[in-house]
């Protein structure tokens, strides 16, 4: 069976987790009060991702052991892939450095739109599921309005008020 209550709920229940996390680490950022910006980023980054490294080898030695050492045994040709990974995660924490994570998180929402594009010229033939397509179709409008909403868009000022007369969201 595809859909259903449970992929909602963990679907709801990362994105909040990923939230509480956007938070914590803007949070932990800006709490060392380094005057340079970078270097508390940076320093959040590698304690952020020495925690998960620790929890997630003890985990495997616990759990599956063997795939702990086929990865071990695997640690050059990921090399650069987890090179990029922590790239990518640096520039994520120096938005989070500079920008409240609900902004940083709002101006990410162009990299769903670059994934597609990618993924449409990669894979030129290949069928996507409708619920793929509605699904990027509401991200799409969901950042095209909060980007409206924010800026109070001539264009967006029904929908604005629409909101602001049913308590949905402040005057911002």
């Amino acid at each position: 069976m595809i859909g259903g209550a449970k992929p909602t709920l963990l679907g709801l229940a990362s994105g909040g987790a990923f939230a509480l996390a956007a938070i914590g680490f803007r949070g932990a950022i800006l709490s060392l009060n380094l005057p340079d910006y970078v270097m508390a980023a940076t320093f959040t980054l590698v304690i952020g991702l020495a925690m998960q490294s620790v929890a997630l080898s003890l985990y495997l030695s616990l759990r599956l052991p063997a795939v702990l050492f086929a990865l071990l045994r695997a640690w050059k040709p990921s090399l650069f892939t987890g090179f990029m990974g922590a790239l990518a995660s640096q520039f994520w924490f120096l938005a989070f450095a500079l920008a409240t994570a609900a902004s940083v998180r709002t101006l990410a929402l162009i990299e769903v739109l670059f994934a597609q594009v990618g993924a449409l010229r990669l894979w030129p033939t290949h069928q996507h599921p409708r619920s793929h397509r509605h699904g990027a179709r509401g991200r799409r409008r969901g950042a095209s309005y909060s980007g409206l909403l924010k800026n109070n868009h001539p264009a967006a000022r029904p929908v604005r008020r629409q909101f602001l007369s049913s308590g949905k969201i402040g005057s911002a």
